[in-house]
């Protein structure tokens, strides 16, 4: 269980689990993580890791 499950869980034990802080904080937590996602992949583009489908890179031969 990591501190995003024990945050949860004590929201839920506080407010019960279909209340809106709890709902709010798991829409929070999964921006959250779809950001750092997002900026993985710019970081791993620019050091050459995954392609970015978005623009490709060109080699001048």
């Amino acid at each position: 269980m990591d501190g995003q499950d024990v945050l949860l869980e004590a929201l839920e034990e506080r407010f019960g689990p279909g209340a809106d802080q709890v709902a709010a904080e798991r829409v929070r937590l999964a921006r959250m993580e779809e950001a750092d996602r997002s900026l993985r992949g710019v970081s791993s583009w620019r050091s050459g890791g995954d392609a970015n489908p978005r623009r490709r890179k060109q080699t001048v031969s």
